[in-house]
């Protein structure tokens, strides 16, 4: 769409020039940020860090306090916050990184004693839901506190003593027009490294992470001709592999894909972490990630080499929260299992992406989730941003010690030559690639793509359909290679576990890791036995 078509959208004097100056001003003013990597990194957290549960608060609260933590921990990680999810009501995280706390039992005591940090307070207006992505917008450009109007009442008083900076209320006759104004008024001055998709609906979580690092939050449908006019401007100014950081609108009715794919045609991603909580303080951690060491293959045979992998892990907060409960199955270890994860977690939590080497079986192997650094269907890229894509994908599965890709391409079926050749190029680090969608096995050049046999399986029964296809017909003559996926929210160690049971009395059948399951691949084309 060109910047004539836009104007169709916009009102007449809202398109605004940015200033290169302003956004360098704003960009600049986060350290720990260098040309190349995708997240920034915070300070190294505090001895003792505040800890503050916001479970049953109410969401005026969260918002409040969580827009503290993030004025806060932009200069040093101070306070944690538990928005509402209850298993990190154990504190597991914070204990498995070795962070100390100490629960703080009266949250606004944290106001006074860092008042030194809020210039003053931003009114939201409750007719107009969008105004708390305005003013979580507004708080982190203008170091103020996120709050709503009775809770405005009580910070203008002793002893707090906050004056309002700025009322929100009665301003805008729609969300749209909310958004045009944080266009016009604010992106100018807000990072342009990074944007934030937010229901205004969701408080507290991901939302201390946007003010600490002075992002625009929007909520904009890409579905939405008239939003989708005003959206693709915001992305337009950001630069190759950039993240669009939380969710998007309608997700379950096909929002994903229509706004993964436009990210895409920008050259942009994905990380969906709308529920993510306390990457202001996960970031300030150690970036070196203690890869644990594959054991060694087995010996190439005439064999089905099947390989099991569980699928979600593009997902932050999937990553922070699910994934755990997964990973605590008593059944995991028991078979080998490939877990997708994001790459970006060493920018995000390294501290979360450490423990899961730390705690891993030799059974269980960490790989990328779609589909590299950061969700995008690689064949909607233009070329020299998926050039860049590609190259920064290789970077940081080294760092990572992933080595498989799963590669996400919606209905466009398996990945273009141009973008397999992209992912062969900068295959310093990468093994092979799943894609989802279409079976069957591809090379580019010495990179395989193999297509999964059955992708997001969800019960027991396909499991077990999946694995007796694989391995119908099969006359010992060559090895073969069968590829299944399951759905994280559906399948567990526990249901690999027994599906696998009877077929690992069948000696044709060998269950493999996917870093050996790739291997083995490369060993069977150069050995001849197969194309």
């Amino acid at each position: 769409m060109t910047l004539i078509n836009l104007k169709r959208f916009i009102p007449i004097g809202f398109l605004a020039v940015l200033s290169s100056s302003a956004v360098a001003q704003a960009e600049g003013q986060f350290l720990g940020w260098p040309e190349g990597q995708t997240l920034p990194s915070f300070a190294a957290p505090a001895d003792t860090l505040e800890y503050l549960d916001l479970e049953k608060s109410h969401e005026d609260e969260r918002n409040l306090l969580t827009s503290l933590a993030g004025l806060v921990n932009r200069v040093q990680p101070r306070i944690y916050t538990i928005s509402g999810n209850p298993d990190e009501g154990k504190l597991t995280w914070l204990k498995n990184a070795a962070l100390a706390y100490r629960k703080v039992a009266d949250p606004y005591s944290l106001i006074v004693k860092y008042r030194g940090s809020a210039k003053g307070l931003v009114i939201t207006d409750p007719q107009q839901p969008a105004t708390l992505n305005l003013a979580t917008t507004i708080a982190g450009l203008e170091d103020l506190l996120v709050v709503s109007p009775s809770l405005a009442v009580k910070l203008n008083a002793a002893p707090y003593n906050l004056p309002t900076r700025q009322d929100l209320r009665g301003q805008f006759r729609s969300s749209l027009q909310v958004y045009q104004t944080l266009y016009r008024k604010y992106w100018p001055r807000a990072t342009h490294r990074l944007l934030v998709g937010l229901d205004p609906a969701t408080s507290g979580f991901l939302r201390d992470y946007a003010v600490a690092t002075r992002a625009a939050v929007v909520w904009l449908n890409a579905r939405d001709p008239i939003e989708n006019g005003l959206l693709r401007l915001f992305l337009r100014d950001l630069p190759a592999s950039a993240p669009y950081l939380g969710w998007f609108p309608y997700a379950e009715g096909g929002g994903e894909q229509v706004g993964v794919d436009q990210l895409s045609s920008f050259g942009l991603v994905a990380v969906a972490s709308n529920y993510s909580e306390n990457l202001t303080v996960f970031g300030g951690q150690n970036r070196t990630i203690q890869v644990r060491p594959a054991p060694t293959k087995p010996a190439l045979e005439n064999k089905i080499y099947l390989t099991l992998m569980i699928s979600e892990g593009d997902n932050i907060q999937y990553d922070q929260h699910y994934l755990r409960k997964l990973w605590d199955d008593p059944k995991r270890g028991k078979i080998p299992i490939g877990w997708t994860i994001s790459p970006l977690l060493r920018d995000a939590a390294p501290a979360l992406l450490n423990y899961y080497y730390a705690s891993a079986s030799d059974n269980d192997t960490l790989i990328s989730g779609p589909s590299g650094a950061g969700y995008a269907y690689p064949n909607a890229m233009p070329s020299e941003q998926l050039d860049t894509y590609t190259s920064r994908t290789d970077q940081y599965m080294g760092a990572t010690g992933l080595e498989v890709i799963t590669l996400w391409q919606t209905n466009s079926g398996v990945p273009s030559n141009e973008t397999g050749q992209a992912y062969a190029r900068h295959s310093t680090h990468i093994l092979g690639i799943t894609n989802q969608i279409s079976s069957g096995l591809r090379w580019y050049d010495q990179l395989a793509n193999f297509g999964l046999n059955a992708s997001y399986v969800e019960s027991a029964f396909q499991l077990d359909n999946a694995f007796r296809l694989g391995g119908s017909g099969f006359d010992g003559k060559a090895p073969r290679f069968v590829g299944v996926q399951g759905l994280a929210w559906k399948v567990s160690p526990t249901v690999l576990y027994d599906a696998w049971r009877p077929y690992a009395k069948d000696s044709r059948y060998v269950l493999v890791r996917p870093d050996h399951f790739f291997l083995l691949l490369q060993e069977a084309k150069k050995s001849g036995v197969i194309k």
